[in-house]
């Protein structure tokens, strides 16, 4: 019993109430700037993509130069996959769409991946089937929505980025309500 009451102690943590109603506010700002400005967010996504493959193509390139010494095969594997990140990077960056359908497809790759390992473990165990056909099912589905994300990619992330913004909008309605719900139950 002890026990049980120092792990809920730890746990035992309410944060104020207006921080659920700020947190609430900057997810209904992100939301409605998502869903009515879905372009300059999906420029802003890839560019922040491109910047990433800078950034670790770069550390790629420090690996290499600032290694142990063990292993010239690794070292030159680093250094060439960096300077072509750096190479796709810039690329990226110079022509933000090309990013764009790099994310699209990232999306359909995801998909897939998705839709195959929930067949797959449809197909593995021995445990009751029922679940089994909701995991075909969900695979189905996962595996055509990579079909379509593959052929449509940037149609993918614009819906993609719109239904981001439909739940960032009502997850900060909720979120709001929670601080104001909880704003009226402290005692003053």
């Amino acid at each position: 019993m002890a026990d049980e009451q120092q792990i809920m102690g730890t746990f035992n943590f309410t944060p104020s109430w207006w921080t659920f109603v700020l947190i609430g506010l900057l997810a209904i700002i992100f939301g409605s700037i998502a869903w009515a400005f879905t372009f300059i967010v999906m420029g802003s996504l890839a560019l922040l993509f491109g910047a990433a493959i800078l950034i670790f193509s770069v550390g790629m390139i420090i690996q290499a130069l600032k290694g142990d010494g063990g292993s010239t095969l690794m070292t030159a594997v680093l250094l060439i996959f960096g300077v072509i990140g750096i190479i796709i990077g810039i690329m990226g960056l110079l022509n933000f769409w090309t990013l764009m359908l790099a994310v699209g497809y990232f999306i359909a790759i995801w998909a897939f991946m998705l839709g195959i390992s929930n067949i797959m473990l449809a197909f593995s165990g021995h445990d009751a089937t029922w679940y089994k056909v909701l995991l075909i099912i969900a695979g189905i589905i996962a595996f055509l929505l990579g079909m379509y994300a593959a052929m449509a990619p940037l149609i993918t992330e614009y819906a993609v980025v719109q239904v981001l913004g439909i739940f960032a909008v009502a997850y900060g309605i909720v979120i709001i309500i929670t601080g104001i719900m909880m704003r009226s139950k402290i005692p003053e």
